[in-house]
C-alpha cells in the first residue's frame, strides 16, 4: 500500500468516531410518528372550536381553543358563554389526560379528559365537550 493510497483510508477511519457519535447523539430530533391523538397532553388534539354542554342538558358555551402562546398556557376565546364556571377562564393548556381550563391567576377552573378523538369530559363529570360546528 503506498502513502497515496493509505490517506483516504486513514482520513476514513479517522472521521468514524465523530461520524459515529453525532448518529447516537442525544441532541437529535426524534421521528415523528404520524397517528390519532391520544390521551396524552398533546395540544393539537385539544385546538379549535368545542362546545361545553352541562350534564343535565341546560345551555353550555361555544370555546375557541387556539395556538395563541400565554404565559402559563394558550389563548382561548369564549363565545355564547351561559356557564358562571367559565365567565373566568383565560386560557387553556394540555395536560397528561386533556386540557384544563385556566383563570387570570392560574388557578385551574376545569380539568377535562380525552374520551374519544373528539370528545373530552370535565374530570368532575359537570361538563361534556364535542367539537363544534363552525359559525
Amino acid at each position: 500500500m503506498t502513502f497515496a493510497s493509505a490517506l483516504p483510508l486513514a482520513l476514513c477511519l479517522s472521521l468514524l468516531p465523530v461520524v459515529a457519535g453525532a448518529c447516537h447523539s442525544k441532541e437529535q430530533p426524534a421521528v415523528s410518528q404520524s397517528r390519532v391523538p391520544e390521551p396524552s397532553g398533546d395540544i393539537e388534539a385539544a385546538i379549535g372550536l368545542w362546545a361545553f354542554t352541562p350534564a343535565d342538558g341546560s345551555k353550555g358555551c361555544v370555546l375557541a381553543l387556539n395556538r395563541q402562546p400565554l404565559p402559563h398556557g394558550y389563548g382561548l376565546h369564549i363565545e355564547h358563554c351561559a356557564l358562571a364556571s367559565l365567565a373566568a377562564a383565560t386560557h387553556w393548556r394540555p395536560t397528561a389526560q386533556g386540557f384544563g381550563i385556566a383563570n387570570e391567576a392560574d388557578s385551574v377552573i376545569l380539568e377535562f379528559r380525552q374520551t374519544g378523538v373528539d370528545t373530552f369530559v370535565a374530570v368532575d363529570g359537570s361538563l361534556r365537550v364535542e367539537r363544534a360546528p363552525s359559525t
